[in-house]
């Protein structure tokens, strides 16, 4: 688990691309692809390096106030998992 409180800087890994149904999918370094939705994309696309793990749940959580920030910790776990994104 991420622990948010270390201010851990999160920095996305692969690319987005788009198939021929103009769907959003990120693949990995390796190669592999994941289906995606707008919100995975903004937690994506704030993985910059600059914004901590916390500011990013911040963040989300502002934008999409629908989604806890329990939930947009596993997301960020998720891509974590799935080398989509690094910690530094």
């Amino acid at each position: 688990m991420i622990k948010t409180k270390n201010r851990q800087l999160p920095v996305k890994a692969g690319k987005l691309i788009k198939d021929n149904n103009k769907k959003a999918i990120l693949l990995n370094d390796s190669g592999k692809a994941f289906s995606t939705n707008l919100i995975i994309v903004e937690i994506w696309e704030l993985c910059n390096g600059e914004n901590s793990t916390e500011s990013i749940i911040s963040n989300i959580h502002s934008k999409f106030n629908t989604m806890k920030k329990n939930e947009i910790l596993t997301i960020i776990e998720k891509l974590l998992k799935t080398e989509l994104i690094k910690l530094f």
